[in-house]
């Protein structure tokens, strides 16, 4: 958490809980898919989130995101987001994104590789080996 996060209530602002959630998709796909992304050529974009906020964070409080992939579809991926307080585990906000899997030399989407399927499906202990159709909200 870093000082310019709090406003002069001393509480997160909104916006800088997106960016908490955005390093909990970082760690995610660090953990779970070791091979190296090239964020330049074909990688995963968002396309729409909805956050629900709960309840204040406040500055100094620790706070841990905790991500989890909930469906994949063809090309897309539904991934949902917790922050909480590292203490009493009570969630402050949560957060659905919809992630498509993009071909930037191409400009279009592209189907999640089989490979980021498996890992995925290990990481979740769920079977995301064939593609369902695209995740819609």
């Amino acid at each position: 958490m870093r000082f310019a996060d709090v406003d002069r209530l001393g509480h997160v602002n909104n916006v800088n809980l997106q960016h908490y959630f955005d390093l909990g998709k970082t760690d995610y796909y660090a953990r779970v898919i070791p091979q190296p992304i090239d964020w330049c050529k074909e990688a995963l974009i968002q396309k729409a989130t909805h956050t629900v906020y709960q309840a204040q964070t406040r500055f100094g409080e620790p706070v841990v995101v905790r991500t989890r992939v909930e469906k994949i579809g063809t090309s897309s991926l539904s991934m949902y987001q917790e922050i909480v307080q590292a203490d009493s585990g009570e969630v402050k906000a949560y957060s659905r994104s919809t992630l498509v899997m993009f071909d930037f030399e191409r400009q279009q989407k592209i189907p999640v590789p089989q490979s980021w399927r498996k890992l995925l499906g290990q990481h979740e202990n769920r079977d995301f080996n064939t593609g369902s159709g695209d995740t819609v909200f």
